[in-house]
């Protein structure tokens, strides 16, 4: 009987210590989530915005091709060098 007695303290100590640590949202958006229009106008202002974010993402991303297809041509032509150097490789 007493292991049931001790089961609901740290229960309880427990839900408590858990109420106290965990941070309550307070009716705002979570962390990552998308924000919230009240309006049709801010919900075209923020699709616009997040179209924008993705374009620019876009972009960043094309650049890092850019420079990687820069560095591959680079070690292509060092690699045809260096085939060239060696009489049995072909």
């Amino acid at each position: 009987m007493m292991p049931a007695y001790y089961l609901m303290a740290v229960a309880v100590v427990g839900g408590f210590v858990t109420a106290l640590i965990m941070k309550e949202t307070a009716n705002r958006p979570l962390r990552g989530d998308t924000p919230n229009a009240s309006s049709h106008a801010e919900a075209k202002e923020l699709l616009q915005d997040a179209y924008d974010h993705i374009e620019q993402r876009v972009e960043d991303i094309d650049a890092e091709i850019k420079a990687v297809r820069a560095q591959l041509a680079e070690l292509e032509a060092r690699r045809r060098d260096l085939v060239n150097q060696h009489p049995e490789l072909e």
